[in-house]
């Protein structure tokens, strides 16, 4: 071996996918927040028109569901899949009102025009 020769100890595959998917999972949030941001997250300090409480129970729900995910993606990678796995039955409760919510935002969506 050479001396000058430093040992590279690789990343795990495992490793590598927890770092990957908790980045992305924060990622999605500051994502919704830039994106939404002027007519949601900051409202108060933006000037646009008032949303109706549908809206705003969707955007609630909605951010829920973004912050589950990286509290999830946290709990695996912090080996706690034992939490993960009983949240995950809050995750499916929140994943069925957001099917629901979905809709009716559409529905509202269209009848605004």
């Amino acid at each position: 071996m050479n001396a000058d020769a430093i040992p590279v100890v690789p990343l795990s595959p495992a490793r590598t996918d927890r770092n990957f998917h908790t980045g992305m999972a924060i990622a999605l949030l500051l994502t919704a927040i830039a994106g939404f941001g002027p007519t949601y997250f900051y409202k108060p300090f933006h000037p646009s028109p008032p949303l109706p409480s549908l809206l705003h129970v969707h955007g609630l729900f909605f951010t829920t569901w973004l912050v589950l995910l990286i509290v999830q993606s946290g709990l695996v990678r912090a080996h706690r899949v034992d939490l993960h796995k009983r949240l995950g039955i809050f995750g499916a409760v929140l994943a069925a009102v957001m099917m629901v919510l979905g809709i009716m935002v559409a529905f509202h969506g269209v009848r605004r025009g």
